[in-house]
């Protein structure tokens, strides 16, 4: 039974209506059959993007690091700006936490009826008690997972590679997607400040993505995760050495493609259809006689149960033992 996550980062404009129902309806082509879809709305995740942008954090940590105290943790000016960065994340991390709230009010709410639907439809089950991102960080194994990842980097060369790439390719995605992302010429911070601060934040974010993701995510038992980009390098390097090798099954990673896939009551239809009149059964300008449906739907509920999904599916075929019930 196929087991099915999307993994949704709130706040992008490809989880947001109309693409959000097709990212869905893939996820559903991907559970078929009868498995679950299950959503991770990795909402408190996105803190770290906002901190990036967030010019308040962005001046005291550039404050903190220029200071030249900076190294007395119990200088007094030191103290007070730690203090104040530790209230402004507090502030973004109650944000980022809003947004989830909000995305699930914008795009599940409205759609949870069409959502059922196309579940039914593909023949497969919509786990409603859907995850939070907060579930996985408030986890009792993620400090420990979370400090693996450390690990990782200092002492595995393709690991540390795939995060410093990583961390290029979100910092340029960031830059071009926020308009309020820091630069040296609006911040009024040195470039290589700046960097520091960024890459901190970016490695954090993508830190904390590897432990809940690969680390954490087995315990649902996810066979997929389907996400409309393709994985990030860091990803897969952690699932290298985060899922073990008896649990190959799990986490495998699933870009939503161009093509739609139908669901497969449609398709079995329209395959039905065209293997009827490849055989004479109906002529070519007919539909499906109204007095074989209900067979028609006895034999479809076989049919779910072998119906394996792909990218190819649009030109599935029936095999020619359907056709023999209504010849």
């Amino acid at each position: 039974m196929p087991k099915v996550a999307i993994g949704i980062s709130v706040g992008t404009e490809k989880f947001e209506m109309p693409h959000w129902m097709v990212t869905f309806q893939w996820a559903c082509a991907k559970a078929t059959p009868n498995g679950i879809v299950s959503l991770e709305v990795c909402c408190t995740l996105q803190r770290h993007t906002l901190a990036i942008c967030d010019s308040e954090l962005i001046q005291l940590e550039a404050q903190l690091r220029q200071h030249p105290q900076k190294e007395d943790a119990t200088h007094a000016e030191i103290i007070a700006l730690r203090i104040k960065i530790e209230k402004a994340k507090q502030r973004i991390f109650d944000e980022s936490r809003i947004h989830g709230d909000q995305w699930i009010e914008r795009n599940i709410i409205p759609n949870l009826v069409e959502m059922r639907k196309l579940t039914h439809s593909f023949g497969v089950r919509l786990e409603e008690d859907w995850h939070r991102w907060n579930l996985w960080l408030d986890h009792g194994r993620f400090p420990e997972l979370r400090a693996l990842i450390d690990v990782f980097y200092a002492e595995k060369t393709d690991f540390r590679i795939a995060m410093d790439s990583s961390i290029e390719g979100a910092k340029q995605r960031f830059s071009e997607n926020h308009i309020d992302y820091p630069k040296p010429e609006t911040a009024g911070i040195p470039q290589a400040i700046l960097d520091e601060i960024i890459n901190a934040h970016c490695y954090e974010y993508l830190a904390e993505e590897v432990a809940g993701v690969m680390g954490l995510w087995q315990e649902a038992a996810y066979n997929m995760i389907i996400y409309p980009d393709k994985v990030i390098p860091v990803l897969d390097e952690g699932r290298k050495l985060l899922v073990p090798a008896e649990e190959k099954a799990l986490l495998h990673w699933n870009k939503v493609g161009r093509k739609v896939p139908k669901p497969p009551t449609e398709q079995f239809l329209d395959s039905f259809l065209l293997l009827a009149r490849r055989n004479g059964v109906v002529a070519p300008t007919d539909d499906i006689p109204i007095g074989i449906r209900e067979p028609l739907d006895e034999c479809l509920r076989g049919f779910l149960s072998v119906w394996q999904a792909s990218e190819a599916n649009g030109d599935l075929e029936i095999p020619a033992f359907f056709l023999g019930h209504f010849a």
